[in-house]
């Protein structure tokens, strides 16, 4: 399900969709993606993945998830 669409890059306005809709559904996961432009689709298909954002079970924070081997790191991405 697409929670937010943006035509161009805005770095705080894609971070305060995650956060919002990460407050309102703290179960959640969210992938975040890049479409390709029309141009790019010549050379490439779908879309790139570029990160994915859940609350932190420990301290309820929204947060990337980082993956290291099996371990799953959480970095908040609130402010404090």
């Amino acid at each position: 399900m697409l929670v937010a669409g943006f035509d161009k890059f805005d770095r705080t306005a894609i971070k305060n969709e995650i956060i919002n809709h990460l407050k309102l559904f703290p179960k959640d996961t969210i992938e975040h993606c890049k479409d390709y432009t029309k141009h790019e689709l010549e050379r490439f298909m779908g879309y790139n993945i570029l990160n994915f954002y859940t609350t932190n079970p420990k301290n309820k924070k929204v947060s990337l998830i980082i993956n290291k081997g099996d371990k799953v790191y959480y970095r908040n991405i609130e402010k404090n």
